[in-house]
């Protein structure tokens, strides 16, 4: 599996207790059996942040209050902690390919599995961590990405008329490519959204509709400010980047690291 890098305070942590899960607030932090955690979390298509620990429990403390208050920022985002340590951890350390990371770490996980973006604690506070937690519909291109489909990307001004004659040509463009691209409308005044219409590189111009073209490998081959036809649609949909750099979803290999969707250290 390739996995890629693409920010209410949580004022405190509650002492409450329940089979190894602890609830603060809106945040649920799991401390056992976090590989049941994680299996649910995809079910459920949360995100999790994964707080990486070992025997000496090196900065637990401060690893947990800044994914909590992370997490708090969300809507559907849950916190595990996985002991490096640990034998019976060793299996999801190694499914979500972990063992590279240090102890203390964070790594942001997709409902899918794929690592959004991670940091040492203390480098990086919650309101800049919370960029690298996927939204609901940065997920849905991670999940296109994940089952080989190409995604047409709409971020829209309004639902109106227009909104529904670019929906239109979308669909009957996405219908037209096999595997059939999804299709994912994207608001530009939804906050939670804001993050991912960024990393799409879209500025925001009043009045005006965007499409992003996502190709099967989750690469930017395309953008439209007008309702293109299906045909150049289709062939941005259908087209191949060399290395993927400048992808919504891109490979740290691939682009070193140094895309917008990239790991900050």
């Amino acid at each position: 599996m390739k996995f890629f890098w693409l920010a209410l305070i949580f004022a405190n942590i509650s002492s409450d207790l329940i089979s190894g899960t602890i609830t603060g607030g809106d945040v649920k932090i799991v401390k056992e059996n976090p590989e049941k955690a994680l299996t649910d979390a995809s079910t459920q298509n949360q995100n999790v942040i994964v707080v990486i620990t070992d025997k000496n429990q090196t900065g637990e403390e401060a690893s947990l209050a800044l994914a909590g208050e992370t997490a708090a920022m969300t809507t559907n985002t849950l916190v595990a902690m996985v002991n490096k340590d640990i034998p019976e951890h060793q299996a999801l350390l190694q499914k979500y390919n972990l063992t590279r990371y240090p102890a203390p770490y964070l790594v942001i996980l997709s409902p899918d599995g794929f690592v959004t973006g991670g940091v040492v604690p203390g480098k990086m506070e919650s309101a800049r961590l919370i960029a690298f937690v996927p939204s609901p519909n940065y997920n849905q291109a991670l999940k296109a990405r994940k089952e080989k489909k190409p995604a047409f990307v709409f971020v829209y001004e309004k639902q109106d008329a227009k909104y529904t004659e670019w929906m239109n040509r979308l669909n009957e463009s996405a219908a037209k490519l096999d595997p059939s691209a999804a299709v994912i409308p994207v608001s530009k005044t939804d906050i939670i959204e804001k993050s991912f219409v960024e990393r799409l590189g879209i500025q925001s111009v009043s009045g005006e509709n965007n499409v992003v073209v996502l190709n099967a490998a989750g690469q930017v081959t395309g953008k439209f400010n007008n309702l293109s036809d299906m045909g150049a649609l289709n062939a941005a949909a259908s087209k191949q980047s060399a290395k993927g750099c400048g992808s919504a979803c891109p490979s740290s290999k691939s682009c070193g690291g140094k895309t917008s969707c990239s790991e900050k250290k």
